[in-house]
């Protein structure tokens, strides 16, 4: 299976010196909104079109509001696909919030790490991997987590409820470990 991160493709165009690289930063990274159904579709059109019909898509972040449900069903028929089952990794917001604040990339490789307050208290935030200086991304402080937070809440429980309402939403309990998390995913869609 492919997978396809949206926030990643999103945040790797928030980079570029371009007229897009600027307004998917400002909507992102100032704003810290979510981006258009006009983007999602650029970039899904993109993506699918060098994947084969054969291989399955996990595609991760979107459809985030409802507007963009729409959107996603249109072009995955115009690859002859189709949304078979959505994901919902359920957390409480203080556990997401204490996750999301943890996370770190090398500022040169773009290796993660995780690093709760312990670990950034002994931690050189220096990667150890290529020398480069960790940092969080910039929708990663507490203000933009917090929004973020918010603007789930409006815009895409609602987008977890319509795939409820089909039948297709398979319900993950995320407080487990990474390990259990990934068999209850891998036995709810039958693998």
């Amino acid at each position: 299976m492919i997978h396809m991160e949206m926030g990643s493709i999103l945040r790797s165009v928030a980079q570029e010196d371009s007229e897009l690289g600027k307004y998917v930063n400002e909507v992102m990274n100032v704003r810290k909104e979510l981006v258009s159904n006009e983007l999602i579709e650029k970039i899904l059109r993109y993506r699918l079109g060098k994947v084969g019909v054969d291989q399955g898509i996990i595609l991760d972040g979107a459809p985030r509001k409802e507007t963009q449900i729409e959107t996603v069903d249109r072009v995955f028929k115009e690859y002859n696909r189709m949304i078979d089952r959505a994901i919902f990794v359920d957390i409480p917001e203080e556990v997401s919030v204490a996750r999301i604040a943890s996370r770190f990339a090398c500022s040169q490789c773009g290796k993660a790490f995780i690093l709760d307050e312990e670990a950034r208290a002994t931690h050189t935030l220096i990667c150890d991997v290529c020398g480069g200086v960790l940092a969080q991304r910039t929708d990663d402080t507490l203000e933009g987590i917090r929004k973020r937070l918010a603007v789930f809440a409006a815009e895409t429980v609602p987008v977890i409820e319509h795939y409820r309402a089909q039948g297709k939403l398979l319900h993950i309990d995320g407080t487990k470990n990474i390990e259990e998390i990934f068999e209850d995913i891998v036995k709810g869609l039958g693998i």
